[in-house]
Order: structure tokens, then C-alpha cells, then sequence
């Protein structure tokens, strides 16, 4: 009996999880106010011809986008690198129909700021957004925490859109939600917020005017499009192809009970548009006029010319492992960090990756043990003491740039960092290597290696994007210190990898020319 009861509980709070509601739009009262206004406002200066013709034009208008990752003070609580990337890649296909693309302005910015990742829905918290969003560009911030179960906002005053960690991905519609507010939309349960006709009213037709969940007077929308009835071009979202629309409550599709308009008729919302707060599972457009009313944002806030950067698709499946290769042995012994070095020669125009690194237990990922953005060079440090003894792992790398941020995770690499019969570990007592000095200034690069025994030794040089610049054959040497001198003069500014290749194994230290 005590069992049964056990389980009972189990059941109820799994299914009490899985039927939480996801987090809400947190537009203010006034913001919505703002940007209805704004978008009456666009629609009596920009004229429909106009916003056709460019349309007609089909060439894309980019956008450039600065994307703030906000963690504390400590560099902790940041939204991943990945899901960011993946969110521009969904707001690209989410808004490709209308030829708008989003690019990513520079990197991707950290900010380390207490105030922002308390609440990132305070007031001050905004202010501090607003003094370090770019002026030149769409501006979202990330962060963990915002007004209790906000998913996202739209903030008129600053101008920006906000995304919480969870929703920052390439699965969740509510960065293009948020856009929209960005863009002049509303709700299309406009008046109703924070209540439900099917409640309120309990079937009986819904009165010409409301008190909204704030108290102010709203016209109620009519389902008539046509005729003395119809209301829809003034009233509610403003748009005749939205249908009235009268629930804002997080929904599932098809809409369940049912609400009468002023008349009596039954509404039926639209479960597939953006802006209503159907699940992310029902939505996926925009209608004609809120397109229109995109387009005339983009015109008003004069954003049709931006340059367009590269957008070239890329290859992440042409990376490849060049340090630790493929089920190599990586000491731990002596060691701060390991160099994670790929080759990516026929990616393409890659400006940034992101690597992960997982520790597997019987072939499969039971921990990410690290990921990391690293920009203009194909490598990362790996911390030792994220690692174990004995552990196995995989690591890949996903490549985006300012213009493609659609890629995927590049083939699996495996290192472990157990000691296995017949080959020991490489320390740092029985080989070292660096450069001397470093950066280099001059046309000479000093490497410099010290070994515990005699063994077979080559140096090789890798640029940051993989190409083998430097290929020493391998020569016999006795234990001791040892000094190599290459001439470097036709190496351009930037980062390499030097790697001494051994009989019992390897090491690899980064090299700077400047």
C-alpha cells in the first residue's frame, strides 16, 4: 500500500511537470500602447504601394544584430553560445518569407553584470541594458531571470528585445514573437490580456467594450471582416486578416470552449500566428497585413540598406581532429589544460566556433564537461580540472559567421585519459615544450623542448585554421634540453600551434607572431 502510494505521488508531480505552462510575453501596458501607435502611425505615413514595391524588389534586407549574453559577476549563468546561434538561425527561417535576415553584427558579448541577472524585468535592470545596447543594431539580451516567469519582452523605451536562457534556442517561436512587438505588432488578443472570455463570460456574448486586466476601456473586435459590424481595421491587433481573437492564455490548438463576440457568432482565432499565445507546436506565420506592417517598421526606422556580409553556407561535417587525434591518450599529469586543435580549411567562411566536449560512460554523453566560443582561431583550451582520470571523452566543433548561423556540430573526436597497458603517459617531467620568446617579433621563432630519455623527435607548425605550415622530419635525440629555429618571416600576424611529435607521444604550446 505504502508503494502504491509512492507511485501516486511519483505519477501526479511527473504529470503536474509535464503540463506546466511556459513562460509568458512580459509587454508592459504601455509599451503595447506605444507600439499599436507606432504602428497606426506607420500605416498613415508608409504607403501600402510602397511597401509592395519593395516586396516586388525581392532582394533581402539585412539586419544587424547585437546578441548580450548576461551572467553574474563570477562569468556564471550565461546562456549557451549554441542555443544563441541557433535562435539567430531560427529567426532567419522564421522571417525568410518576408526576405529579412538577420546577421550578426560582431561576436557574440558577455556581460557580466548582477544587477541584469537578478531580474532582467527591474527597472534599473533595463537601464543598465539600454546603456550598453548598440545603437546601430537590433539588440537582444539573454539572461536566467526576468520578472518571475517572463520568457521574453519587447521594451519600448530601450529598444530592445529580451530572450531568458530556456527560450534562447533554435526550438522556441518566442524570439520571433518578441520581434514582432519590435516590428509594430500586437497581440492579437489585444484588450485581453490577463483575461479569458470563456471564463469571464461562460458563453454568453462578450460586451462591446471591456475593462482590460489594467482597467483601461477596450473596443471589443467583432468576427464580421465585412459589413456595419465590422470593426477589425480600428479595433484589437488593428489587422482584418488577423481573426478576433479573445484568448490569452498560454493554449494548445485546436482552441478548446468556446467565446461569442458582441453579435453572438463563436470567435476562431488563428492557432498558427505568431503573435497569439498559442503553443510554439500550433505556430508558424505571420498574416499579409502584419507582414505589411514589418515592412513599414523596417522603412520607418530607415534599416533597408544595411551591407550585406557573407552569407555563404558552411561545411561543419569538413572539420576535423588535428590535436588530440582521433582515440588518442591525453596525461593529465602536470598539465593546466589540454589544446583542442581542428582543421578547417574546406569549411568555408567560418569566423567563430563553438566547442563541446562531453564525458562518456559506455558510449554514451552523461556530462558536457565544457563548451566554449572562440573566435578568429581554430583552437581551445581545455582545463584539466574539468577532467578525471581514467575518463573517456568526445569533442566537435560548430562553425557560424556574422551571416550563417545554421551549421551543425562537426563529426565526433574521442580522447581518453586512462593509462593503457604498453603506452605511459607523457608528463611535463619527461617532456616539455615552448616558445622563446612569445609573441615572436622578428623572422625567427626559438622552440624549445625538453626530454627525460632519448627518443625520435619532430616539430610541426599548424596555422589557426588548420593548414600545416611546418613539417620537421623526425630526428633522433638524446634526453635533455633542446632548441629549434625556424624562420617564420612569410607567417602573417596571428595564432599557431607548434606540436613535438614523439615515439611516446605528444606536446603542443601556442605560438604568437605579430
Amino acid at each position: 500500500m505504502r508503494f502504491l502510494l509512492i507511485l501516486f505521488i511519483l505519477l501526479s508531480v511527473n504529470a503536474f511537470a509535464q503540463t506546466t505552462l511556459p513562460g509568458e510575453c512580459g509587454l508592459s501596458k504601455s509599451d503595447a500602447a506605444s507600439i499599436r501607435e507606432q504602428m497606426f502611425s506607420n500605416r498613415n505615413t508608409i504607403s501600402v504601394s510602397q511597401i509592395q514595391s519593395i516586396k516586388q524588389q525581392r532582394f533581402n534586407i539585412h539586419i544587424p544584430v547585437v546578441v548580450h549574453i548576461v551572467g553574474n559577476s563570477n562569468g556564471q549563468g550565461f546562456a549557451g553560445p549554441q542555443g544563441v546561434v541557433n535562435m539567430i538561425c531560427r529567426m532567419n527561417e522564421d522571417f525568410a518569407d518576408q526576405n529579412l535576415r538577420f546577421y550578426l553584427k560582431d561576436s557574440l558579448r558577455f556581460v557580466k553584470d548582477d544587477t541584469i541577472f537578478m531580474d532582467a524585468y527591474d527597472s534599473i535592470a533595463v537601464n543598465r541594458m539600454i546603456a550598453l545596447k548598440d545603437t546601430t543594431a537590433l539588440n537582444i539580451f539573454t539572461n536566467g531571470s526576468a520578472g518571475g516567469g517572463v520568457a521574453g519582452y519587447y521594451s519600448r523605451r530601450g529598444d530592445y528585445v529580451f530572450i531568458l536562457n530556456s527560450y534562447a534556442n533554435g526550438g522556441s517561436t518566442t524570439i520571433t514573437h518578441e520581434l514582432g512587438h519590435f516590428f509594430t505588432l500586437m497581440h492579437t488578443f489585444y484588450g485581453w490580456e490577463g483575461t479569458d472570455a470563456r471564463v469571464l463570460y461562460n458563453n454568453v456574448p462578450a460586451p462591446d467594450s471591456i475593462n482590460d486586466s489594467h482597467g483601461e476601456k477596450k473596443e471589443v473586435e467583432y468576427v464580421a471582416r465585412t459589413g456595419p459590424l465590422a470593426n477589425c481595421y480600428s479595433s484589437a491587433d488593428g489587422f482584418c486578416d488577423t481573426p478576433a481573437d479573445y484568448i490569452s492564455e498560454r493554449e494548445q490548438c485546436p482552441m478548446p470552449g468556446i467565446a461569442l463576440d458582441p453579435s453572438g457568432t463563436a470567435i476562431s482565432p488563428s492557432t498558427g500566428l505568431y503573435m497569439s499565445y498559442f503553443y510554439d507546436a500550433c505556430v508558424d506565420s505571420f498574416s499579409s497585413e502584419q507582414k505589411t506592417a514589418i515592412m513599414a517598421s523596417v522603412v520607418n526606422r530607415n534599416w533597408l540598406f544595411f551591407p550585406a556580409p557573407n552569407t555563404d553556407s558552411l561545411d561543419w561535417n569538413a572539420i576535423s581532429a588535428i590535436s588530440p587525434l582521433n582515440a588518442a591518450i591525453v596525461s593529465l599529469q602536470g598539465q593546466s589544460s589540454v589544446i583542442l586543435q581542428w582543421n578547417s580549411q574546406n569549411v568555408g567562411p567560418a569566423t567563430s566556433f563553438i566547442v563541446t566536449v562531453e564525458r562518456m560512460l559506455f558510449g554514451s554523453p552523461i556530462q558536457t564537461v565544457m563548451t566554449k566560443l572562440v573566435n578568429a582561431q581554430n583552437f581551445a583550451e581545455l582545463p584539466t580540472s574539468v577532467l578525471i582520470n581514467g575518463g573517456n571523452y568526445r569533442w566537435a566543433v560548430m562553425p557560424f559567421s556574422k551571416g550563417y548561423h545554421c551549421a551543425g556540430f562537426s563529426p565526433f573526436s574521442n580522447f581518453s585519459t586512462q593509462t593503457v597497458s604498453g603506452i605511459r603517459d607523457i608528463s611535463n617531467t619527461e617532456m616539455t615544450i615552448m616558445t622563446r620568446p612569445n609573441p615572436v617579433k622578428g623572422s625567427t621563432a626559438s622552440i624549445y623542448f625538453n626530454i627525460s630519455e632519448p627518443m625520435s623527435s619532430s616539430i610541426r607548425v599548424y596555422s589557426a585554421d588548420g593548414r600545416l605550415m611546418l613539417n620537421e622530419a623526425m630526428q633522433q635525440c638524446e634526453a635533455g634540453e633542446h632548441y629549434r629555429y625556424f624562420d617564420v618571416s612569410s607567417f602573417a600576424s596571428g595564432y599557431y600551434i607548434v606540436q613535438l611529435l614523439t615515439e611516446k607521444g605528444s606536446k603542443s604550446t601556442v605560438l604568437i607572431i605579430e
